[in-house]
């Protein structure tokens, strides 16, 4: 049997896939629900132990300070969960001021993914999921939490990159060639993909866009305010006040579920004046919701503008994500690309199986089966960076005489794995012993802009003394197939080199970095 497994790690609902012995992926069912997903809800019980999945998600109406949700949108933050106020608190959580009843996104993702691990009867070899838009925090973290859940991490693989796997490998999708979009619309996220697939052995990935904020359980929260309008209406009192609605979202996505395939949708709905039953239109449900149709429609649009492409351009959509059953989502697409997306296959289990693939591909022949060598004897992936990477530095404004702030692109988004970029930035005064640089990331090309921009990693280059003012030094960053930036300062006249990869310890704002650095004044453009 297979000793090793694929993990989508979903906002909402997670699962595990492993190859049968005949190089096939196959959903593992959760032995107690008979389930091919579980919930990504963790419920903390009085004596600080855990309970996930399914069975904590019930506990979502009775005790709703020990219910912790959507923790993957959480994983890039400096935050922790406080059961003593049942929601996320700001702290550092490298901080060893952590109490009892405080736990940190890496802590409690971390309970997930040993849970969905757990179906696969302890295979500890995985490769697990994450979203196209994850920044490198977050990736990093995600790293961080499968090794405290004890599991041998092979590899991390883009969601809709690992749906790309799978559907070229389906007896249904074989022939899949040309342009293909992935459409991916999860619990939490959202990701658009263009890939081209040359055949069901050769996938070149080249581009995403996504909002990792934008998801099925948004469309739930739209619903829960629609119950608490209309029950206010019958009753004269509000269900909830500000967003104490999580009670109500069982309810919610249950309408939700109802709506996809019928025109309204009740429900018995139990607030401060009783019992009430609740209707809500599709119509209702499809006009609250409009704002997230609009953002999916534009970042599809920039996508393809990005790609220079037309929507005849697109051979194939594939659906991924359990939101994209929706008929409203569904019409979006259409109206968008003018065409239907391919059906008849589980949205939910495309991920997880194409994680698995992704294991299998990146592991020794001899951890394989000879079935399964032969199946993936061929395939080839080829990705794309999905951020912005640069350094910072200052510029001189002509107009104003003043040194701005700059962030200086080394490798684009979207540039095709692996490649190489090499820039020069200058010493600014003479005698100048050193430069200090910040490694940056950021989703738009954030040049003068910088609001926007992360650092990622620090380091400073040592140089010889009495240099001149205006002394090159050369930067290059290199992007490795398996999606490794590494760095390298040089200083050419003196051989004086300094080289990083790129493991971030944190993410910084630009302001944050720049108060640490005091001699950020070293450098400048040439």
């Amino acid at each position: 049997m297979t000793k090793f497994i694929g993990i989508d790690l979903g906002t909402t609902f997670s699962a595990v896939a492993r190859l049968n012995d005949l190089g096939k992926p196959e959903v593992l069912e959760e032995p107690i629900s008979n389930k091919k997903i579980t919930a990504s809800v963790l419920y903390i019980k009085k004596d600080s132990s855990f309970v996930v999945g399914d069975e904590a998600k019930k506990m979502l109406a009775v005790d709703q300070n020990n219910i912790v949700l959507e923790v993957k949108k959480k994983i890039h933050e400096e935050c922790v969960w406080s059961t003593k106020e049942g929601k996320w608190i700001e702290k550092n959580t490298g901080d060893a001021k952590i109490t009892n009843g405080e736990f940190t996104p890496v802590q409690i993702t971390a309970q997930i993914l040993e849970k969905i691990a757990g179906i696969a009867g302890g295979v500890k070899k995985a490769v697990v999921t994450v979203p196209a838009l994850f920044e490198n925090l977050a990736r990093e973290r995600t790293i961080e939490a499968a090794k405290v859940a004890g599991l041998e991490l092979i590899g991390i693989i883009d969601e809709p990159v690992a749906a790309v796997l799978h559907y070229s490998k389906l007896e249904e999708t074989k022939n899949l060639s040309g342009q293909i979009m992935v459409f991916d619309l999860g619990g939490g996220t959202f990701d658009v993909t263009i890939a081209n697939v040359v055949s069901s052995e050769q996938i070149i990935i080249k581009g995403s866009r996504g909002n990792r904020n934008l998801g099925g359980t948004d469309f739930d929260k739209k619903i829960c305010h629609l119950l608490n309008d209309k029950y206010k209406k019958i009753t004269g009192e509000y269900l909830f006040q500000e967003d104490n609605f999580h009670k109500f979202l069982n309810a919610a996505e249950q309408i939700k579920r109802v709506l996809s395939s019928q025109e309204q949708a009740s429900d018995v709905i139990d607030g401060p004046k009783g019992p009430q039953t609740i209707e809500i239109s599709r119509g209702e449900f499809e006009e609250s919701i409009e704002e997230y149709l609009d953002e999916i429609k534009m970042l599809v649009e920039d996508l393809m503008e990005q790609k220079e492409l037309k929507p005849s351009d697109i051979d194939q959509i594939l659906l991924v994500g359990g939101s994209t059953r929706m008929p409203v989502v569904v019409d979006c697409i259409k109206k968008i690309m003018g065409k239907e997306p391919t059906k008849g296959v589980d949205v939910d289990q495309a991920v997880a199986a194409g994680a698995a693939i992704y294991a299998g591909l990146n592991l020794p022949p001899e951890d394989l089966t000879v079935s399964q060598q032969k199946v993936l004897a061929n395939t080839k992936l080829e990705l794309v960076c999905n951020h912005f990477l640069g350094v910072l530095a200052l510029q001189k404004n002509p107009q104003t005489g003043r040194d701005e702030d700059v962030n200086v692109i080394l490798i684009p988004k979207d540039s095709p794995l692996p490649c190489s970029k090499t820039d020069t930035l200058v010493t600014r005064y003479d005698g100048q012993d050193g430069m200090q640089f910040s490694i940056t990331q950021s989703a738009i090309h954030a040049q003068k802009n910088i609001i926007s921009v992360v650092v990622i990693k620090e380091t400073r280059l040592k140089l010889p003394p009495n240099l001149p003012k205006g002394e090159p030094v050369k930067i290059t960053y290199t992007y490795d197939k398996d999606v490794v930036l590494h760095c390298e300062f040089e200083h050419e006249a003196s051989k004086k080199k300094e080289r990083v990869s790129l493991t971030p310890d944190n993410s910084k704002t630009v302001e944050e970095a720049r108060s640490e650095i005091s001699d950020f004044k070293d450098f400048k453009l040439d």
